[in-house]
């Protein structure tokens, strides 16, 4: 279903916002999102969305379907530019749980249980890598769907709630795609990339003390996440690890303003500063490893 997505369509939000195929587009999203969700899931959705923004299910279908190509171009843009299999495809999306949760304005996700729509928010459990290097996993088959509709779906969540109430502003800046680097079954590259994506959304959320402390046990857990992929690094051949270093090298001068612009906020410095700093040594440690 990816590889059939228009992969520019950030670029192109004209034709799908009061263009003239606006209605062909919503028809269409609408219909993809059923047979990649069932039926029963987008009711589910587009009822939560009535009811909380107080209007009518037939304009909210409409926009749902509109959001679709938007969610599903993005994601395979993703997917192309980083040459993720789906299980890494599967792993990014996983990381932005928090970013997806924090999208969400308060009382919306009340609406949605019982829909079966945010149980792919569910953390999972994580295993520590042994040392050994193996080549890339690829994508095993698989008798059906598994958790890939309620992953789907979150990110679908993600993305609505970003455009529809406006409560998550996502950083102009863009990331690098990060390196392929595989260590015990496990792409490293991807979790750097993973934890400074996370890292951006997360920064553009602290708007005062109080985010800044709700988002304080996101942030130690980044800073956690790069402490074991330091770890990890060190065990990679040096060309590898060469890799490594010039990807953190190059995510450094985009995340340090970022981090700048949080700390001088009003509220955040005090309860953020000592884990942003914490964090930011980290990558530059790996950056000159």
């Amino acid at each position: 279903m990816l590889g059939k997505q228009n992969t520019d369509i950030l670029g192109d939000l004209g034709s799908i916002f009061g263009g003239a195929k606006q209605n062909d587009i919503a028809k269409s999203g609408t219909d993809t999102l059923r047979d990649l969700l069932g039926g029963n899931a987008v009711s589910g959705l587009t009822s939560a969305v009535g009811k909380f923004a107080g209007v009518g299910e037939a304009p909210v279908q409409s926009l749902i379907g509109m959001l679709a190509p938007v969610a599903l171009g993005t994601l395979a843009k993703q997917q192309k530019e980083s040459g993720l299999d789906a299980a890494g495809l599967t792993n990014l999306l996983m990381g932005q749980r928090e970013n997806i949760q924090a999208a969400m304005p308060s009382g919306f996700s009340d609406l949605l249980k019982g829909t079966g729509l945010l149980d792919g928010l569910a953390a999972p459990k994580v295993s520590t890598p042994t040392p050994q290097i193996m080549p890339t996993p690829q994508a095993q088959p698989s008798g059906g769907l598994g958790m890939w509709p309620k992953v789907a779906a979150a990110a679908l969540l993600g993305v609505l709630a970003w455009y529809y109430f406006g409560n998550q502003r996502q950083a102009t800046v863009s990331l690098p795609a990060a390196p392929q680097i595989t260590l015990a079954g496990q792409n490293i590259g991807s979790q750097l990339g993973s934890v400074a994506e996370g890292l951006r959304g997360t920064l553009v959320s602290l708007k005062d003390e109080a985010s800044a402390k709700a988002a304080l046990p996101r942030l130690q857990e980044m800073s956690q996440q790069l402490s074991g992929i330091r770890d990890n690094a060190a065990k990679l051949p040096p060309d590898t690890r060469k890799t490594l270093a010039g990807y953190a090298a190059q995510l450094l001068p985009l995340l340090r303003p970022l981090i700048d612009k949080a700390l001088a906020t009003s509220g955040v410095g005090p309860v953020a500063k000592p884990v942003l700093d914490q964090i930011l040594n980290r990558i530059e440690a790996m950056a000159k490893t």
